[in-house]
């Protein structure tokens, strides 16, 4: 008798322990690392344009054609609060070529606008990139005034292109006046760069200046340079 009542006392199933709220966490941050993978994974895997152009927008006030087969990372409504904001970002992100739209409160810029040149404009839109605390290089060029949309004949369009290279590490200026890119201490090791080259357009629309600007590494410059260009030739803002 009291062999079979232990026996029942084993068949009985014990109840299953209810997960700890450190496992449960745990649980959520894998999943949320699973799931940022795969967008990761759909940005960096997506194809590569084969040709043609795609339209984005009207958006936000402005349009413009970017290469079938990039993805769309940024799509952003305007904040009339914002001093500075993206409002769009698409990219071959394989290869790190991107075109992106960004809108500034015109009262951010260190000088007036009125009265200077399309060289002098292009210098004052690019200091926060030039003077910026990891900017190693940085040389603009090919600055000009690009004819005004027959939509919008009063607007008045800068084009520019610039070189750029960013240290992620830290800048250290050396005995011979150059600068070089170092990792943290103690190894302070020298860390690889990635020069970009970029064309960009600029247009001041009431309070606000747009800025489209196609970049791609230094290298693929000669391979992607007339595609960027046409991205950024077909930007406008609209009425």
């Amino acid at each position: 008798m009291l062999l079979g009542l232990g026996m029942l006392i084993q068949s009985v199933p014990s109840a299953k322990a209810e997960p700890s709220f450190m496992e449960t966490l745990k649980k959520r941050i894998d999943e949320d690392k699973e799931k940022q993978r795969v967008r990761d994974d759909a940005l960096v895997n997506a194809p590569i344009s084969t040709g043609g152009f795609s339209n984005f927008g009207p958006h936000a006030g402005f349009e413009f054609q970017y290469p079938t087969g990039w993805v769309t990372a940024i799509k952003r409504d305007p904040k009339p609060s914002a001093e500075q904001e993206t409002l769009a970002l698409v990219g071959n992100f394989r290869d790190v070529d991107t075109f992106t739209v960004g809108r500034t409160r015109i009262d951010q810029f260190s000088e007036s606008f009125e009265s200077k040149s399309g060289e002098d404009i292009a210098n004052i839109l690019t200091d926060e990139q030039r003077f910026a605390p990891g900017t190693l290089r940085f040389d603009l060029f090919n600055c000009l005034d690009r004819p005004a949309d027959k939509d919008r004949p009063g607007l008045r369009y800068f084009q520019y292109e610039y070189s750029i290279e960013i240290c992620r590490g830290s800048k250290v200026e050396g005995s011979d006046g150059k600068f070089q890119c170092l990792g943290p201490p103690p190894k302070n090791i020298d860390l690889q760069t990635v020069p970009r080259r970029a064309v960009a357009i600029s247009v001041i629309v009431d309070d606000y200046v747009y800025t489209a600007a196609a970049s791609t590494p230094e290298e693929r410059w000669p391979e992607v340079s007339e595609m960027l260009f046409s991205s950024v030739d077909s930007f406008h803002v609209l009425q």
